[in-house]
């Protein structure tokens, strides 16, 4: 009714923009809003309207339980008058809906301040000294990043929000406080990466919160191309139909006529009229052309997400993809690690551990020339040997003649000694290569116990044993 009378001119909807489209009304299981115009004429029409509706379905609007909103140029006293006539009460908006806010308007950030808040208020209840890393990855992943997954599957989130929420998470994984501030060894968008690329998972809210809404509109954002069925829905020069990302599209259009739908480019049988195709494609297209499957002529065309197999978009897999194209623009390359990433995580060692050798890796632990790297005015030397050498990860752990007699007892120095670098990942590969999984496994919690010892000698003031 409300559609029909919006059609004959007594309402008139909400317009989007210069492009004739406008909303009448919008139905929310047993939630409905209305739009039109605030004038007198609108009002008792659509009062009118609602009236004719009791008497036809014998359901009555429940007026103590409705609002009306008005725009902001609409004088106080029109609204009161209007208001009056369908006998609601005023008010500035409607709250939240399903736990989602009604209206957002310019200003997303007074909108959405309650998100940040609330995530604010989650992480000032936890005590960052009382959790392993381990814990503080769980509470980041399972917690705070699940918070907004809601939210920002409907809502694009200012950037100043992301961002300050990136900083809550860091300021919590790094351990900092309201009162103490540690060394963030990484900018936030490296932990972000995959595990197999080096960093730890974290989600990219800036990013995830796009894939959430791509799984909406995923047929507005590139990855998507037509699936070749009988070709008479896809235009050849137009239409993203080529299995080659990133465009999908023909490279080097040809001067034929347009529109040319995929269904002339084959013959009677449905096969490919390769001749045809050779010698008005280039090469390259041509041959992306022919390697497309010829399916049957009953087959329709089907839009489809090229990066699955099903064809279907997914959330993980619309982010997946932001965050490597992120990663091609920075033209990082961590191709060549991933199978040492993965085989780390994948260690039956406690996670304490694997983060420790995660760090090492990164050269991320406070040694003596790590902090000065920081901007530290400290002595670089080694504060336990006292031989003149710098404290880098490598001395710290298995440089140090503090630390030689245990790796001699260990009987593992014999190898160790024969890892020509100084690149700790290459140090620890070559090690992996030549060792069993177990024996590895014991040279990397030796070497967590090694740096918790000279944490202590350095902090607590106890004296390293070597033989112990």
């Amino acid at each position: 009714m409300v559609k029909l009378w919006e059609n004959v001119g007594r309402l008139h909807g909400l317009n989007f923009g210069g492009n004739g489209l406008s909303v009448s009304h919008l139905f929310f299981a047993n939630d409905s809003l209305v739009f039109f115009d605030a004038n007198e004429k609108e009002c008792e029409g659509f009062k009118t309207l609602l009236d004719n509706y009791a008497k036809a379905y014998g359901q009555m609007v429940n007026f103590h339980k409705s609002e009306m909103c008005f725009g902001k140029r609409v004088p106080g006293g029109v609204r009161d008058r209007l208001a009056s006539i369908m006998g609601v009460r005023v008010v500035e908006n409607y709250g939240k809906y399903l736990g989602l806010p009604s209206f957002v308007g310019r200003t997303k950030k007074e909108v959405f301040a309650g998100i940040r808040n609330k995530v604010w208020n989650k992480v000032r209840g936890w005590k960052a000294s009382l959790f392993s890393v381990a814990g503080k990855e769980v509470l980041i992943k399972a917690t705070l990043q699940a918070i907004l997954t809601y939210t920002m599957s409907y809502f694009l989130l200012p950037k100043s929000m992301i961002n300050s929420l990136h900083r809550m998470a860091a300021r919590f994984w790094w351990g900092s406080s309201e009162k103490n501030n540690k060394i963030h060894w990484s900018k936030w968008s490296y932990l972000c990466k995959p595990k197999e690329k080096g960093g730890l998972g974290f989600r990219d809210l800036g990013l995830f919160n796009k894939a959430l809404l791509a799984k909406q509109v995923w047929r507005k954002i590139m990855g998507y191309r037509w699936r070749i069925g009988n070709g008479n829905s896809v235009r050849v020069l137009e239409d993203p139909c080529l299995p080659h990302p990133v465009s999908f599209k023909i490279f080097d259009p040809p001067p034929v006529p347009s529109p040319l739908y995929v269904t002339d480019l084959k013959n009677a049988d449905g096969s490919w009229d390769a001749m045809f195709i050779n010698a008005v494609f280039n090469r390259e297209d041509a041959e992306l052309i022919l390697g497309i499957p010829s399916t049957d002529c009953d087959l329709e065309d089907k839009i489809m997400w090229h990066y699955r197999k099903n064809g279907e978009y997914s959330v993980s897999n619309g982010y997946r993809l932001a965050s490597d194209l992120l990663e091609e623009e920075s033209q990082s390359d961590n191709s060549r690690l991933s199978g040492w990433w993965n085989g780390l995580w994948k260690k039956k060692i406690p996670p304490k551990v694997k983060h420790f050798v995660w760090k090492i890796c990164h050269s991320w632990i406070p040694t003596k020339v790590s902090l000065a790297h920081r901007g530290m005015a400290i002595d670089k030397t080694c504060f336990r040997c006292s031989e003149g050498y710098e404290e880098d990860v490598f001395h710290a752990l298995w440089g140090c003649r503090c630390t030689y007699d245990i790796w001699k007892q260990s009987g593992l120095w014999e190898q160790m000694k024969r890892q020509r670098t100084s690149d700790v990942i290459a140090f620890l590969e070559g090690l992996n290569e030549v060792w069993t999984f177990d024996v590895f496994d014991y040279f990397l919690l030796l070497s967590w116990h090694l740096w918790s010892i000279r944490n202590s000698v350095l902090h607590g003031g106890s004296t390293l044993a070597p033989r112990k």
